[in-house]
């Protein structure tokens, strides 16, 4: 049995509520809804769980590491989903060093900021920075930073799934008709559209958005596909090239679930072992989810130290204040609407990502020095400089 001792202290807090549910349960597509008379009670569609049939993260782990290809889920500030994730990516790494970790977290353009890094040749801070982190996913770093230092460490290399988000978003509000022949050269050539399946999980989701009635259905749709497509189709290049390899992929659940996204997508490319692994995140129970459902006690990580600002970023190299938000103490230390940051305890900004990156290891309550440049109405703009204490 593989043995997890090794690594269990930073994940004790996941492990000791850790339950796996296989229980037999019934797909969406077997539940019927008859029509409710007046006052007739309704009983919700339901699954039972035989909680005597529950197993161990180790016996998961001995399980699924035989499969060339896992997938886990995550919902993306859950910080127990990825310790769960750093959990397969080490049982997989002690049985076959070969291999990888693709993320959707970092985009594909930026492969070259992952490789330097995994290598040694540049630090977190110039990493963060060369892959646009922050200004691209946005998520906090440190949900993450178990995962890419722990492949780091081992030298696994880590792949780029994510393609560049102003494609997909420029589909979701033109469509695909609107790319131009560049943009098209970036997203895959084969796009499967044939799950009605697929469209209904999507429909679901398009409903929930606010002013889900003035944007167009069939151009979401559209930058979910290539979206997915894209991810599959660069995972499935790796295997092309290594067909005995082994991979941890790791994507938010939308992606995973039910294998609609990318694990078909992929398959179909590249026809692997796989099993998929899907972090409990109030999914409805069904056969169809996935392999495994992993249930753990939520954890988040402690939020870092802010200044209490909300910032324009939309002008590249601009981080301009735009108001104040409650208990700042950024506006008592004497900022001021407009305020342009350009330095930050030192550091000079050219963008958002540089700012989080500064930011991201502080606590509340420390304290930063902030260089801002305001425009006045009748002399050349001033640069003042602040200490401001972290909310």
């Amino acid at each position: 049995m593989t043995n997890i001792n090794r690594w269990r202290e930073p994940l004790i807090g996941c492990f000791t509520t850790l339950v796996l549910f296989c229980a037999t349960s019934i797909s969406a597509d077997e539940q019927t809804t008859a029509p409710a008379a007046k006052d007739e009670i309704v009983m919700p569609a339901a699954v039972v769980v035989d909680l005597n049939q529950l197993f161990d993260m180790d016996k998961l782990l001995d399980q699924v590491t035989e499969n060339q290809l896992v997938y886990v889920s995550e919902s993306h500030d859950r910080y127990d989903h990825h310790l769960t994730q750093l959990a397969v990516l080490k049982a997989m790494y002690e049985k076959h060093p070969d291999v990888v970790l693709a993320m959707e977290q970092f985009f594909q353009p930026y492969q070259g900021a992952l490789d330097r890094y995994i290598s040694g040749e540049i630090d977190e801070v110039d990493f963060l920075n060369e892959s646009e982190y922050f200004d691209r996913w946005r998520f906090d770093y440190r949900l993450y930073r178990p995962l890419l230092r722990f492949a780091r460490e081992k030298a696994i290399p880590v792949i780029a799934l994510n393609i560049e988000k102003e494609i997909t978003r420029k589909v979701a509000s033109e469509g695909i008709e609107a790319l131009t022949d560049e943009e098209r050269a970036k997203i895959p050539k084969e796009i499967n559209r044939d799950s009605e399946q697929y469209s209904q999980q999507l429909k679901e989701i398009f409903e929930l958005h606010p002013h889900s009635d003035k944007r167009n259905f069939d151009f979401f749709v559209e930058a979910q596909l290539i979206w997915d497509e894209g991810m599959a189709q660069r995972a499935s290049e790796h295997f092309k090239a290594n067909p005995d390899g082994h991979m941890v992929l790791i994507a938010g659940t939308g992606h995973l679930a039910f294998r609609t996204g990318i694990p078909n997508r992929l398959e179909r490319r590249t026809p692997i072992s796989s099993a998929l692994l899907i972090n409990s995140g109030g999914n409805y129970l069904s056969k169809d989810l996935g392999d495994y459902l992993i249930s753990t006690k939520a954890q988040h990580i402690e939020r870092h130290g802010m200044i209490g600002v909300y910032l324009d970023t939309e002008e590249e190299g601009v981080i301009k204040v735009t108001k104040f938000s409650k208990e700042s103490h950024a506006e008592e230390a004497g900022m001021a609407v407009e305020d342009k940051i350009i330095e930050l305890d030192g550091n000079t900004l050219e963008s958002y990502g540089e700012l989080k990156n500064i930011l991201m290891d502080k606590k509340p309550g420390e304290s930063v020095v902030v260089k801002v440049q305001r425009k006045s109405l009748f002399l050349s703009d001033r640069i003042l400089e602040f200490t401001v204490e972290l909310k």
